[in-house]
């Protein structure tokens, strides 16, 4: 169970085939904007972020941001909503860093999931405001989902780092030893592919 619950405010699309510039602002909402097409710039909290094509980053409330186009023509869908937890309390922080908010080609199945928001606001059909908060969950999901891939990616890599860094030291301090392959992936638990 995710135990999030997205209200859902408003969608929009910008497009922009001039430069592209939004000041620096701060809002109370959440806002998802996925790039259709061009390049931005964005700010978030001082530090900057580019985006491109099928890229798509996270603005939470309370951050300064601002974005400005890098290349034209520019098209973006952007989502507002509010976050609640499963207590009804709104959340302010889904993620701790803005590194974290920038999602590099997340996958044309997001990509999807902005367009059908944006189209179900325009024709307003009976229901489509819990189909949107269903979709804002659904894209939740999948960030979750990136994150731990990124992190499981992170925590392999550290690992493997961490036996490298032992059988350095060891071959450091027995400089004079004779090694072979198979007795270090013995020693260290590993396979000699790895």
């Amino acid at each position: 169970m995710l135990g999030l619950f997205p209200k859902f405010l408003n969608v929009g699309k910008q497009e922009s085939d001039v430069a592209y510039n939004y000041r620096k602002h701060v809002q109370d909402e959440y806002e998802f904007i996925y790039i259709l097409s061009g390049c931005v710039e964005y700010t978030c909290n001082d530090e900057k972020f580019v985006v491109e094509a099928d890229d798509m980053y996270l603005i939470q409330p309370g951050q300064k941001h601002k974005e400005t186009s890098l290349k034209e023509p520019l098209e973006f869908i952007y989502v507002k909503f509010f976050l609640y937890n499963y207590r009804g309390a709104r959340m302010d922080t889904f993620l701790k860093e803005p590194a974290l908010q920038k999602f590099e080609k997340p996958g044309r199945n997001l990509r999807e999931k902005f367009i059908k928001i944006f189209e179900e606001m325009q024709y307003q059909e009976l229901g489509f405001k819990q189909i949107v908060e269903n979709c804002i969950s659904e894209i939740l999901i999948d960030v979750m989902r990136i994150l731990k891939m990124t992190q499981t990616e992170k925590e392999s890599t550290s690992s493997v780092n961490s036996v490298i860094e032992m059988i350095i030291e060891d071959i450091a301090i027995n400089v004079h030893k004779q090694y072979f392959v198979d007795e270090i992936a013995q020693t260290y638990g590993i396979s000699k592919s790895s």
